[in-house]
């Protein structure tokens, strides 16, 4: 299944009034609470819709790899935050074990 089959799913199951909406609106709505469910900023989900309304879709790949890639960071940057919380925690078992 594909991955925007996954996500359609997704939201056909949790929000139903999706199904009742004509299916060009129910598909923006549909990508706009995707962005919202992502974090993505108001600016980015307005560029969004632009692009959508041109037909661009190039244009909406880009603005939903750059809020990918905002995401990734912030996930490497928790990953090093935890990494480390887990040295911490390390360190101090070794001096429990060693006393």
């Amino acid at each position: 299944m594909a991955q925007s089959e996954k996500i359609k799913r997704k939201y056909l199951l949790f929000n139903p009034h999706f199904i009742i909406l004509a299916s060009g609106e129910s598909i923006m709505k549909e990508d706009r609470q995707c962005l919202c469910d992502a974090g993505c900023s108001a600016e980015d989900i307005e560029r969004y819709s632009s692009c959508n309304e041109r037909g661009d879709r190039e244009g909406q790949l880009r603005i939903i790899a750059s809020c990918r890639d905002r995401i990734l960071e912030k996930v490497h940057s928790d990953e090093e935050k935890i990494r480390s919380l887990d040295y911490l925690s390390y360190c101090l078992r070794n001096k429990v074990k060693e006393s």
